[in-house]
């Protein structure tokens, strides 16, 4: 009986629920609903999440303000809304929680020569709904200068300054005077005979933090090096280039190969007369052994560096010359002026009687030199564009090294011990090609007067070289000959400067 009496309970309540059919009338598009969360300055993402920077404050300190940018499916006001900000930060090693509630801004100051990183959770809470929408964001200060474009600017020796471009947030800052930007009252500018800069960041393996340097090479042979984040001077006088040169070393064009995050990274300094010095990671440049030997006489026009030489073209004796790289390099940035080079300038005898006539090398001029070296640093070879020093055509040569790491090896131990002797340098009169050559006309290759844009993106392993001529900007592929352009400034304007800032960009 009381299993027929629950059966039917069970049949009236089922029937009930049917008969219900659901007509709740719901109306979802009358309810106000915050879609998206964005802040003014625009933040980014970042590795630890949405990111807003301010740049440290520089004479005094500073509050800066975030605002809140809503977007609502009904309402277009703050009016029924509250804002609670609670901000994490760290004091005395411990984490301190500061709550705030505003109407849709949060003031912060920065403090000068401080660093700051705060982690921020903005609770947007609508009161007619209580739907609430969190936001996770981080907010810090960043160097001045950091990620950013240094370029030297001037009519003449002497005028020359320090210019800057600098991205922060959406905007872009540019300083046409870098220096006095950080030190309005000092009157002099140590930039004022610039002719070229160099960049070099690493780990200092001895004090176990990153080391990054700015120096200015100037006209008069001398140097200086700075913290780019700031230009604070670093170093001493002499730590670029040496001093007391008798014969000044004005700088002429600056070669870069290898990766700085793993400490492969090699420099070569060609100067206006033709003579070169090195450098591993440190900007800390020294001349080669046996420079005073008069054997050793050449003048370089271009140059570059593979996994085991710096590799140069002599256009005095119209020659290759190379420099094993295995030298006494010091690990210690403070006392790096202290090394001298063992390695000597050895004659590569590099034999041109296999090409033919028309692209003998002999007598034209090398403008540039590179390897494609991101994937394969170890098999690169390196390659150097010849122009025709009376017509405008361009000539690409490779060259292939004749010997194995092995043979290498027991080079840098023969050079070391033999006495001195051949012509260009070369110890122990070897005269075996050090590499083979080959070479071809590059057709519709033209850069017009303007050779100093030429260059190879070092970031890809491409068959491609990029060069400016009036005011576009031309990508040429040195396998097919056939050139694109990737863009044309504006009318009136000539790209005289072309740097890559970055794998996919472009600074003009």
């Amino acid at each position: 009986m009381k299993k027929i009496l629950f059966g039917i309970c069970l049949s009236f309540l089922f029937f009930a629920c049917y008969e219900d059919k659901g007509s709740y009338d719901y109306h979802f598009d009358d309810i106000n609903q915050i879609e998206k969360v964005s802040f003014i300055p625009e933040a980014f993402q970042a590795i630890g999440g949405l990111t807003i920077e301010f740049q440290q404050p520089l004479s005094e300190n500073k509050t800066e303000r975030i605002e809140v940018k809503l977007e609502q499916s009904l309402n277009h006001s703050f009016e029924h809304l509250d804002f609670l900000w609670r901000i994490f930060r760290q004091k005395e090693g411990k984490t301190v929680v500061d709550t705030v509630r505003t109407k849709g801004y949060l003031d912060i100051e920065f403090l000068v020569g401080k660093e700051a990183q705060y982690s921020i959770i903005l609770e947007v809470k609508d009161q007619t709904t209580t739907l609430t929408k969190y936001t996770k964001l981080i907010v810090k200060t960043r160097p001045v200068f950091k990620n950013s474009l240094f370029l030297l600017h001037g009519s003449q020796s002497g005028s020359v300054k320090l210019g800057n471009v600098e991205i922060i947030g959406d905007k872009a800052h540019v300083r046409t005077d870098a220096f006095h930007t950080i030190y309005p009252h000092i009157e002099t500018n140590p930039f004022s005979n610039g002719v070229g800069l160099g960049y070099s960041a690493y780990l200092d393996l001895y004090k176990i933090k990153n080391s990054h340097n700015l120096c200015v090479f100037n006209m008069d042979g001398t140097s200086g090096i700075y913290d780019p984040f700031g230009l604070k001077n670093k170093f001493h006088p002499g730590y670029v280039l040496p001093l007391d040169q008798e014969n000044p070393f004005v700088y002429h064009s600056l070669v870069n190969t290898g990766d700085a995050s793993n400490l492969t990274d090699y420099k070569c300094l060609i100067s206006r007369d033709g003579r070169f010095y090195v450098a591993r990671s440190f900007l800390c440049f020294y001349p080669p052994a046996y420079v005073d030997d008069p054997q050793t006489d050449y003048k370089v026009t271009a140059a570059t560096i593979t996994d085991n030489n710096y590799v140069f073209w002599d256009e005095l004796h119209n020659r290759f010359l190379y420099l094993l790289k295995n030298d006494a390099y010091t690990w210690n940035e403070l006392n790096a002026r202290d090394v001298q080079m063992n390695n000597p300038v050895l004659n590569a005898h590099v034999d041109f009687s296999g090409l033919p006539s028309r692209l003998n090398p002999v007598g034209k001029q090398a403008v540039y030199a590179y390897i494609r070296y991101r994937e394969n640093y170890r098999e690169a070879h390196p390659l150097f564009l010849f122009k025709d020093k009376t017509e405008e055509k361009f000539y690409l040569y490779e060259l292939t090294p004749t010997g194995s790491d092995k043979d290498d090896k027991k080079s840098v131990a023969k050079t070391r011990g033999a006495d001195k002797g051949d012509e260009g340098g070369e110890q122990g009169g070897d005269n075996e090609p050090a590499f083979t050559i080959t070479g071809k006309e590059l057709k519709n290759f033209r850069p017009g007067k303007n050779l100093s844009t030429i260059m190879y993106n070092m970031w890809f392993t491409t068959n491609f070289l990029f060069y400016a001529e009036g005011g576009n900007v031309y990508r040429y592929n040195t396998e097919g000959g056939n050139r694109s352009t990737i863009y044309s400034a504006p009318e009136g304007y000539t790209i005289s400067v072309m740097k890559f800032r970055s794998a996919t960009q472009v600074v003009l």
